[in-house]
């Protein structure tokens, strides 16, 4: 694990506290499995986790270059395949399935920090418990923005978020509060979804960023294929991690020299960054 080559794991989680309720295809189960893809960096030692939530019905496969490139700057990336989301008539995302999911990432965290401390896991000694971050793209955003702001949801040992054209919307019982750690948006506005991220950016407070990726789509920033949109995405991204996650001083300049190398198709709001 530590002779400076990637390493990626697939291993099948199980949550045996939840249930998975029915949808239309697939009976209720009286628990939540989660084939879950690990990334695990070159470098020896402990180093940063990263939870990363893929958009509706999709699977960590999507964002699978993605996490590669965030593992090979130095963070362990672990991204479960959520069970098949119930939706409403219309096919959005069913209300409950946002405390559902959030949970869900809240699980994967303690099995990532569990097998940290099993010396028979295959990312035993890998995870540096105290650096902890969140991603979510889509739907998956939105089980972030949970994990970060609402109070049904919301897991103390995440340290910073990033929101990838995240959906952004009220968590029924749920109370919403400030967030409390560091955030960074990206989203095209070419996306009929942009909306959200100008709404959350207006909601969240300091420190917080925007890299709005002018003319993109919905997917082609993050899920593979891949756009021409990642070579922002990706400095701009690990910049962020290394300031919040590593504390790195360089990293918010790093953000904006990732923006200005393309600042005719690219363009950052931040506060407090």
């Amino acid at each position: 694990m530590a002779d400076g080559t990637l390493t990626r794991v697939r291993v099948e989680l199980v949550d045996r506290t939840r249930g998975t309720p029915a949808t239309a295809t697939r009976p209720a189960r009286p628990c939540r499995v989660l084939p879950t893809e690990v990334w695990l960096p070159p470098a020896a030692g402990a180093q940063p986790l990263i939870v990363m939530a893929h958009g509706l019905d999709g699977d960590p496969d999507a964002l699978g270059d993605l996490a590669e490139t965030w593992a090979r700057a130095g963070y362990a990336v672990a991204a479960p395949m959520f069970p098949i989301t119930v939706k409403d008539a219309g096919g959005r995302s069913a209300t409950s399935e946002t405390a559902l999911q959030a949970g869900d990432l809240r699980f994967v965290v303690d099995e990532m920090l569990a097998g940290d401390r099993d010396p028979g896991s295959p990312w035993s000694g890998r995870i540096d418990a105290r650096h902890l971050g969140a991603a979510g793209m889509s739907l998956g955003g939105l089980a972030v923005y949970a994990a970060t702001t609402e109070s049904c949801c919301t897991d103390p040992r995440i340290d910073a978020a990033v929101l990838m054209a995240a959906v952004y919307r009220d968590v029924p019982e749920s109370a919403q509060h400030p967030n409390r750690v560091p955030v960074m948006l990206l989203q095209g506005d070419a996306d009929p979804g942009y909306h959200n991220s100008r709404e959350a950016y207006s909601d969240l407070v300091a420190p917080k960023w925007l890299v709005t990726l002018h003319g993109a789509r919905h997917a082609p920033p993050f899920e593979n294929p891949r756009g021409p949109e990642s070579e922002v995405v990706d400095p701009a991204t690990i910049a962020f991690w290394d300031a919040t996650l590593r504390h790195d001083p360089t990293g918010p300049d790093r953000v904006r020299a990732a923006v200005d190398a393309h600042r005719a198709t690219t363009s950052l709001r931040a506060v407090g960054g």
